[in-house]
């Protein structure tokens, strides 16, 4: 994959948190090898030039080489239920087959949501209170950009 493109889907993904996530990052390196890294919601993951850099909220930030880096992993540790912004909610998240949006408007709300190696998987409007169908997608970690904001979906 790109690093350009690793970098940008990574920042997408990292630019909404919610304060009660706790999530595993699992790096997977070119030599096979794998580190785990628990990353509270004091913590956080950024870039330097080539480099990734993953701040656990405990201790020194972890450092990596991005061309060294084969795959990464998210998994939530404490789930949450919703995730909410200033304009809107969408939930459950996890989900298996339908993802709600609710809004303070009625909408129609522009959403694209996006597999973590950057493919399109569906794309629309929703209205407040419809529904997105994810059934059909492969369980997994996407990206939804819904209403100019990023969020990370996880589909059981």
């Amino acid at each position: 994959m790109n690093s350009k493109l690793l970098l940008g889907m990574l920042a997408a993904l990292l630019a909404f948190q919610t304060a009660a996530a706790q999530t595993r990052v699992t790096l997977t390196f070119q030599d096979a090898s794998s580190q785990e890294i628990e990353v509270s919601s004091a913590g956080k993951i950024y870039f330097d030039n080539n480099y990734m850099y993953i701040d656990d909220g405990t201790a020194v930030p972890y450092s990596f080489a991005v061309a060294n880096i084969r795959k990464m992993t998210f998994d939530e540790v404490l789930g949450m239920r919703e995730i909410v912004s200033e304009n809107f909610k969408v939930y459950p998240n996890p989900a298996r087959n339908e993802l709600y949006v609710n809004g303070d408007e009625f909408g129609p709300y522009p959403y694209v949501l996006y597999s973590m190696d950057g493919r399109l998987l569906l794309q629309g409007e929703v209205q407040n209170g419809d529904a997105i169908q994810i059934g059909d997608i492969p369980t997994g970690l996407y990206i939804l950009k819904i209403n100019n904001t990023s969020l990370k979906i996880n589909k059981l």
